[in-house]
């Protein structure tokens, strides 16, 4: 009949919902190298390098639920999405009113922020901000682009410890502070 095979998309695309949980009050920038930190690195360099496996990242979702109240007070927490040209920053947050609820955040990126967008490693702006409390869940469902072609390293992340070889999945805000540490998976500072 003179069909042609359909197009494909030939680039490895994968999803993943990631956990993390805040070991401290923490209010982070995070940008998309904190991002392609989350998904994987491989020791490179011992106790200096680790390499991202991944080149690209999209968020689709970040869900955050915040401790219940003490007596003495609440507990907030919030996304501020990063806006482009023309486009404010938009911030979502909740607050708990007592000690038996707790706060919670669903969003995803809005329109024409900076995070509604595929970005790679050269992208170097914070694409959103974080505010939680301390013991603080939070999920983020993060798409990636893997590394392909004959130059497939990612961009290099510095950490204080790394054997070369070995996978880790870093702070959702980056080793350096490595506040929101992410649950059950091995991970370096």
């Amino acid at each position: 009949m003179g069909m042609n095979p359909p197009m494909i998309q030939t680039n490895i695309i994968w999803s993943h919902n990631f956990r993390f949980k805040a070991s401290t009050q923490t209010t982070a920038d995070i940008t998309v190298a904190d991002l392609l930190g989350v998904a994987g690195t491989v020791g490179v360099v011992t106790n200096t390098t680790v390499v991202a496996n991944n080149f690209s990242v999209k968020i689709a979702r970040i869900k955050i639920w915040a401790p219940s109240g003490v007596i003495a007070g609440s507990q907030t927490c919030s996304i501020e999405w990063t806006g482009l040209d023309f486009s404010p920053s938009k911030e979502v947050s909740d607050t708990t009113i007592n000690i038996s609820q707790p706060a919670r955040i669903s969003t995803k990126p809005p329109n024409r922020s900076l995070a509604s967008f595929w970005q790679n490693s050269l992208q170097t702006n914070p694409i959103f901000r974080i505010v939680v409390p301390q013991d603080a869940v939070i999920d983020v469902q993060l798409s990636f682009i893997m590394n392909d072609g004959a130059n497939a390293s990612g961009p290099p992340i510095a950490v204080s410890t790394a054997v070369i070889g070995t996978t880790y999945y870093l702070a959702l805000d980056g080793p350096n502070t490595n506040n929101l540490v992410p649950v059950a998976m091995t991970t370096t500072s």
